[in-house]
Parts: structure tokens; sequence; C-alpha cells
């Protein structure tokens, strides 16, 4: 044998051998243990993913600070109905917006405002000038609207008044503290759920939350970075032919500044400036 090569009696060598199968799976039974109950949440590995209600706190704080966005800005936003029959109808709309409070919308089946902020804004009571003391005195409304007070049909109070906090929450154009704190009060409503990296239907991403809502769900998606709204999206068990909307979604682009427009941009700012309005370059 070489000079380097020492051999050993074959009983010592299987002595060895089998000391270092045991020392090998000591070290596995170690690994395995960090693996499993290191840097984690008991029974599972790597990190546990936040609560939608950790989250939504978190966004609330991140819309406080985010900046108001300069203006003018550009976007486009699409409805989409589906009808208890299963007939689909869309409608597709250019918004050019100002300030919080003042922008201006042209849509293809004729309509002049954002099919969101119109929407939410009619069901829930909430403006820009909307602040958060007044949030309570908006959702008592709410309640003494949908309990009959004032001759309309009659729900639980607590639905109506949860249903008021959601579409608030869903609504474009309020201040920011205004929506931080609506943020902090939906993080607490029962049944929340949360879809990280959901897709609207105009392609846009962002985290989806999911609120039950008597028979049906509604949903909003927003922007994890600053809580801007993407989309909003009602559902509801209806019976066919009842003319009631099964599903409806209203989603909108990011917006973008007022820079290389398009052609249904460009006539729709052509328009506003002939009816006096100025725009910044």
């Amino acid at each position: 044998a070489p000079a380097h090569v020492v051999r050993l009696p074959r009983r010592r060598r299987r002595a060895l051998t089998a000391a270092g199968a045991a020392a090998v799976g000591i070290a596995a039974s170690i690994v395995a243990v960090t693996v499993i109950a290191g840097p984690s949440l008991p029974g599972g590995l790597g990190a546990a993913p936040a609560s939608a209600e950790a989250r939504l706190l978190a966004l609330a704080s991140r819309v406080e600070r985010t900046p108001v966005s300069d203006r003018p800005t550009v976007r486009s936003t699409l409805s989409v109905t589906t009808g208890s029959t299963g007939t689909v109808t869309e409608a597709r709309c250019t918004e050019i917006s100002f300030s919080e409070s003042d922008s201006a919308s042209k849509c293809d089946d004729g309509r002049n405002a954002d099919p969101i902020t119109a929407f939410t804004a009619s069901t829930s009571g909430f403006n820009p000038s909307t602040r958060p003391d007044d949030i309570d005195t908006v959702l008592d409304r709410a309640v003494e609207d949908g309990t009959g007070r004032h001759g309309r049909q009659s729900v639980d109070p607590e639905e109506a008044r949860r249903s008021a906090l959601i579409y608030g929450f869903s609504q474009g154009g309020l201040q920011a503290d205004t929506r931080a704190e609506l943020a902090r009060r939906v993080a607490a409503v029962p049944g929340l759920e949360v879809e990280l990296g959901a897709t609207t239907v105009l392609g846009e991403h962002g985290d989806r939350y999911t609120f039950p809502n008597g028979t049906g769900t509604l949903a909003v998606t927003l922007d994890p970075a600053d809580g801007s709204v993407l989309e909003f999206e009602i559902t509801n068990a209806v019976e066919p032919g009842s003319g009631l909307p099964a599903r409806q979604v209203l989603a909108g682009s990011r917006p973008g500044p007022l820079g290389d427009l398009d052609t249904d941009v460009r006539r729709l700012r052509d328009e506003l400036i002939s009816q006096g309005a100025t725009l910044e370059a």
C-alpha cells in the first residue's frame, strides 16, 4: 500500500463507521429541529403570514404618511355588472383628477362620473370633507336610513353600520387621515379575509380584502403601498330573472401624470379646457 494510506483492523473500522453514522444522525436531528422549530411559529415552517387585521392596521399607518399625489392625474376605470340572468355589461371611463375633491370623467356609456367614487359615495354618505371626528355621525345616519326611520326598507342596524363603514373604506377621494381611521375600524370587522397579490379586471395587482355581506360578499382590492382603491366588488345571491345584479365590479388603474395622453384623454382634456378648466402643464 502507498505510504500515506493507513489500514485499520476490520473491527475498528466498523466501529468508526457506526460512530460516524450516529454523528451524522445527531447532526441531522439538530438541523431538523432548527428548521421546524426555529424562527417560526409552532407547527409550521418559516415566518407565518400576517393576518388580514394586522395588514390593515399597518396599511393605515402608511396611508397617513403617504403624500398627496401631484395633480392633475389621469386613470382609466371599468365597471362590470353581471345580471341575474348572466348578462354582462361593461362601461369604461377616463378620469382626470385635479384634487381630492375635484375631478372629471368621460365614460363610453354617457356617464360623467367615476363609477367607484359615485357608487360608494352614494351608499356610504362619506365625502371629501369628512373628517375622522365625523365618522360616527355618518355611520349613525346610515343606520337611521337603513332601519326604516326615513321610509326605507328595514335592515339590521349592525349590518347597516358595517356596510356603510366598508363602503366608506372602499371610497376614493377621502382625506388621508379619514381613510386611515376607516381602515383601523374595518380591521375589526368579523370574518375579514385577505388575498395577497390579487389581480383586478384591469390587470392591476394588490391585496384583496373580503367581507361577508348578507347573502354575498364585499371585496376591496387595495394598493399595498398607499392604500388606494384598485377594485370594489359586490356579489349577491339573487333569484334568476329578478333583475338584480349578481355581481358588480368597479375597478380603476393606478393614477398617472398628465403627460403622454392617448386620444380619449386628450379629447377629455380639450373639453374641460373649453369649459373653463385650467390644467397645469
